[in-house]
């Protein structure tokens, strides 16, 4: 099978390109630096350049996975958020249609159908919300670029929405608390009745090879989770209790909302990490039902506790 992937060089990427690597796939990988691999590779700008027909002629598969996806809550950035999730993802897709491609998989994120002040207890893909932040608003509009694209071609879409991934090694907001714990600088967060979803990286790319196999739906849009769920509190006390910290800082809910408000005064002037983007982060989960892949046969073999396994 012939099978072409942008955003091969990511976390995510990588691990879906050593799953697919084997006799049976021809890789073709994108990226707009030159790549030292054995795989076919394209340079390829996608915020600024198309891929021609000569690379998309004869591929089965485009999984699409090339995104900005670093939610710092700037309106001044919709722009870079909108030229590679959704002009980026509508160009591709129309394109690879044009060429006589038959299957694209999309991989968007939760964030797609995150609102901002969520009153169900758990969101399902029929849901339909306005998503909160530019990350998710740019993935929502691809979505739905993508689905006027089927309605007038013969691409079949598979859309795949993970939920926070995470992995043996972190990355983003977990690897920031993990370096804080590991530095005995990590304090303790109050509990709440907040929870949220993630998801383990290799299980994101059993579910993506999984739908697939098994769905011949023109287009279909998954979640995916471990099934476990989450909060701040829960989070902390795993990464202090795996780096042995003995020594720890307890404080209250409004501590976190006090600095939090600081922050985001402080962020008028320069930018900092925490707002109150980041305290919502912490205390004002989503969690979302994962019954709709499980129905295909998918089964997640992992949960935060035991991502080294």
């Amino acid at each position: 099978m012939n099978i072409l992937i942008t955003g091969g060089t990511g976390y995510l990427g990588n691990y879906l390109v050593r799953a697919l690597d084997d006799n049976e796939n021809n890789i073709t990988l994108i990226s707009r630096e030159k790549l030292d691999n054995k795989y076919n590779n394209v340079q390829c700008d996608l915020n600024i350049q198309s891929i021609s027909c000569e690379t998309l002629r004869g591929i089965d598969i485009v999984y699409h996975l090339a995104a900005v996806t670093h939610d710092i809550n700037s309106e001044k950035d919709n722009h870079d958020y909108d030229l590679l999730n959704y002009l980026a993802t509508k160009k591709l897709a129309s394109q690879s249609a044009k060429c006589g491609v038959k299957k694209f998989v999309y991989v968007s994120s939760i964030k797609a159908n995150t609102p901002k002040d969520c009153k169900k207890e758990i969101i399902n893909e029929e849901d339909e919300f306005i998503p909160d932040g530019i990350y998710g608003k740019s993935k929502r509009k691809a979505e739905l670029a993508l689905l006027e694209i089927t309605e007038s071609t013969n691409l079949n879409v598979l859309i795949i929405r993970p939920a926070l991934i995470y992995g043996p090694e972190l990355i983003g907001n977990l690897k920031k608390l993990e370096e804080f714990s590991k530095r005995s600088f990590l304090p303790t967060i109050p509990h709440v009745n907040s929870y949220f979803s993630m998801v383990h990286v290799k299980d994101v790319v059993s579910a993506i090879t999984l739908i697939v196999s098994k769905d011949r739906s023109r287009f279909s849009i998954y979640q995916v989770t471990d099934g476990y769920e989450y909060n701040a509190s829960k989070i902390t006390k795993i990464l202090t209790t795996e780096n042995c910290v003995k020594k720890y800082y307890s404080f209250p809910k409004i501590f976190f909302l006090f600095v939090c408000r600081l922050g985001q005064f402080i962020n008028f002037f320069i930018r900092i990490p925490i707002n109150m983007h980041f305290y919502n982060k912490l205390f004002n989960g989503t969690s979302y039902s994962n019954n709709k892949i499980k129905e295909l046969g998918f089964m997640p073999k992992f949960n935060f506790e035991n991502r080294r396994d």
